[in-house]
């Protein structure tokens, strides 16, 4: 060391007396903190993280005993001197500052927030960190239970095997939440298999120690109780694991040599923004920038790998989102990108050759990550084309689900920020015959709402007003097909010899080709599925690919008055039978807010006279003749009709505690084949929706106040005469 070097660190020694602050959470972090006497720490030294990752500190630190201490504050450009000489002097300091990584991430923890510094200290002694790569599995079911996890960056899938041998992903567990609790305070084997969905590292608890120390601190079992709590209420509601995604990685999915999932990412990043999320864009340039030359493709091995883990895990922790750009071609950083991802958006243009390319390959090779992350596809389109041939990219499950979207169309990118990161908008329509309409007006205070709907389905006539929402109509243009289809052409009138159905069912396929010609569902814009019953397999049948006029045939043959259609061998009939109100598959195909609108009716054919032994048909033709009173009994349709969704009514309890946002508009007046009561559905099902979105969009007082002044109008009587009027005349919103 030369003599000036001396001089610099003497003039950088400051004293602090006991209590006062040496180093506080957020300042720069621009020097490092030796301790060269006082305080019983001589030699030790603080912000050594801070200084070599460059960011701000992570905690506060304060001299402490009687003596308080002297520290010597070292500039990174004198580190930078003496590392010339003895470049194992960051390395040391990296070294150090590891050993107490594990120590901040208890700390930082609900589990252990507010334990006594010593207390933590055990904790931390009896711990020790392991990294755990995508797709290795942590521990797996029915295994001996002997420690807890803590994440400290990366994510865990939990999956239960049933005895019927399927799997079951049953939570997620990510940065800060532990795993393993349950089986080690019970002392039972593991309930579920866990393995790592991407590049994780952990810090591991003993179960003996943790037993010992909860022993003295029963604030840390509440909170192991709370934890657990929570995840029983989520698995007897029945629904699903959140999803959220943090980290996205964006890979080109053709080898034209064209940037076009630079420009996605760009893109993708701008929405988030837009929608309020703190989003950081990493590219190679800008991790070699901030962590010096070189650092992207910095091999798993070397020095800088954990450096550049940290520092990756700290911008998690202060980003919601972080958006990784791969390179053109397969590199060391591209490899990064995806071990690092939740989810890798593989980017094309709509017209590109489908032939997977070499990242994909790469990627499900594991030469570049884990081979089961999750992958997804964005097809890019010139503003004025629709898709078309979407079917080639999607054979042999190559991706999860894919996204069209225009190349400079930001509701499309926005559409996809919420799909990709589970904050979708998801709405689900129940069948019920012309009681469907009142999707009609549903649909209509959306738009003047202007909540976007980003995924939509349905079952029988929720299946029609779905598909036609996808097909690009507006709400003015869903009303008039469906006045001129409905209404005046009544496509269930074409009788034929009722041994197979009432009706040939040629009147509703021809109905149905009009209204979406030979469209797929794949190359719809927005994400749109229909349910059917297969009466072959007494189970459900989701459509999210192929023609959408037939899939929807199969949604509404309501079995007894429409033919069965035959799908692989199977017959399918009307979805109502098993799931009239399908959120439970909107809640496997998308995260976020569901919007269930059911349109059945909990009591019907209430007779007025007293019951008799059996129904006969000459007492219901003699009721028919006698006049307009209403007829004793019901008719052959609307007993088909009733007994199809009987099942999905007696399960409505479970569909309302399912969906987010529960809309039940009040049908009663409405027949389920009078098609002339459309006007008064729409009425119904506007009047519902803005009843229940008003709530839901309080914090917008310009939007509540459209919605209440419809809504009030009408009850208070001042609108009813007029409202089929302004329903079809009204100025919508912008559109979604």
């Amino acid at each position: 060391m030369l003599a000036g070097d001396v001089e610099v660190l003497r003039a950088l020694l400051r004293r602090r007396e006991h209590g006062r602050r040496c180093d506080g959470r957020w300042d720069d972090g621009h020097r490092i903190a030796a301790v060269v006497g006082g305080g019983g720490m001589r030699g030790a030294y603080t912000g050594g993280m801070a200084l070599l990752a460059g960011r701000p500190r992570a905690a506060t630190v304060r001299a402490a005993g009687a003596d308080g201490a002297t520290l010597m504050a070292i500039p990174p450009a004198v580190l930078d001197a003496f590392a010339a000489t003895a470049p194992q002097i960051k390395a040391t300091i990296l070294e150090r500052t590891a050993r107490r990584l594990p120590m901040l991430h208890l700390a930082a923890m609900p589990l252990f927030q507010g334990v006594d510094a010593t207390v933590l200290a055990e904790f931390n002694r009896a711990s020790n960190w392991m990294r755990l790569p995508g797709g290795a599995v942590l521990f797996r079911q029915n295994e001996p239970a002997d420690c807890l996890f803590i994440v400290a960056h990366g994510r865990l899938e939990v999956i239960v095997e049933h005895d019927n041998g399927t799997h079951e992903v049953v939570a997620h567990v990510g940065r800060g939440e532990c795993i393993g609790e349950m089986a080690m305070l019970t002392g039972e084997v593991r309930f579920a298999t866990v393995r790592a969905l991407r590049d994780t590292e952990l810090i591991r608890l003993s179960a003996d120690e943790c037993r010992r120390v909860l022993a003295r601190r029963p604030r840390g079992v509440l909170a192991l109780a709370q934890i657990l709590v929570t995840r029983l209420r989520q698995t007897t509601a029945g629904r699903r694991p959140s999803a959220t995604v943090s980290t996205i990685a964006v890979a080109p999915a053709s080898d034209n040599g064209i940037r076009l999932h630079a420009h996605v990412a760009e893109k993708l990043v701008a929405a988030l923004t837009r929608q309020g999320r703190r989003v950081l864009h990493l590219t190679r340039h800008a991790i070699d920038t901030r962590l010096g030359a070189g650092s992207a493709n910095a091999a798993s091995e070397h020095v800088l790998n954990h450096r550049i883990l940290q520092w990756l895990a700290e911008q998690e922790g202060e980003f919601d989102h972080l958006v990784f750009e791969c390179d053109a071609a397969p590199s060391a950083w591209s490899a990064r990108c995806m071990r690092q991802a939740d989810v890798v958006l593989f980017v094309a243009a709509g017209s590109a050759d489908s032939a997977p390319a070499a990242h994909e390959t790469k990627l499900r090779e594991g030469a570049l990550g884990f081979s089961e992350t999750r992958r997804e596809l964005v097809l890019v389109h010139p503003d004025r084309t629709s898709p078309y041939g979407t079917e080639r990219w999607l054979q042999e499950g190559r991706f999860a689900r894919h996204h069209h979207v225009r190349a400079w169309n930001d509701t499309d990118f926005e559409r996809v920020a919420r799909l990709v990161t589970g904050r979708a908008h998801g709405l689900v329509l129940g069948g019920g015959g012309a009681r469907g309409f009142a999707h009609l007006g549903v649909l209509r205070a959306f738009e003047e709402a202007r909540i976007p709907i980003d995924i939509i389905g349905g079952t029988s006539m929720g299946a029609v007003i779905a598909a036609q929402y996808v097909a690009g109509l507006d709400v003015d243009a869903m009303i008039d097909l469906t006045r001129k289809e409905f209404v005046d052409r009544n496509p269930i009138t074409d009788y034929t010899i009722p041994l197979v159905s009432l009706i040939s069912g040629g009147r509703m396929s021809r109905v149905l080709g009009r209204m979406f010609g030979d469209v797929h569902i794949e190359d719809l814009w927005r994400p749109y599925f229909c349910v059917a019953t297969n009466l072959s397999r007494a189970s459900v049948t989701v459509h999210r690919e192929g023609l959408l006029k037939y899939a929807v045939a199969t949604s509404i043959a309501v079995p007894g008055l429409a033919p069965p259609l035959i799908h692989r061998g199977d017959f399918l009939v009307d979805g109502g039978l098993l799931d009239n109100v399908p959120v439970a598959v909107m809640r496997q195909v998308a995260q976020g807010t569901v919007f269930a609108v059911d349109v059945s009716q909990r009591i019907e054919f209430k007779a007025t006279q007293e019951p008799y032994a059996y129904l006969s048909g000459w007492r219901a033709l003699r009721d028919r003749l006698r006049g307009p009173r209403p007829a004793q009994v019901p008719s052959m349709l609307k007993l088909l009709w009733r007994s199809t969704v009987l099942n999905s009514i007696h399960r409505s309890e479970t569909v309302e505690k399912l969906s987010d946002v529960y809309i039940h508009p009040d049908v009663d007046g409405v027949e389920i084949f009078d098609w002339h009561a459309l006007d008064k559905a729409v009425a119904v099902g506007y009047r519902a929706a803005a009843e229940a979105l008003e709530t839901r969009v309080s914090g917008n007082a310009t939007t509540s106040c459209r919605l209440a002044k419809w809504h009030n109008g009408v009850t208070s009587g001042k609108v009813k005469p007029a409202a089929r009027a302004m329903l079809l005349t009204s100025n919508s919103a912008s559109a979604i």
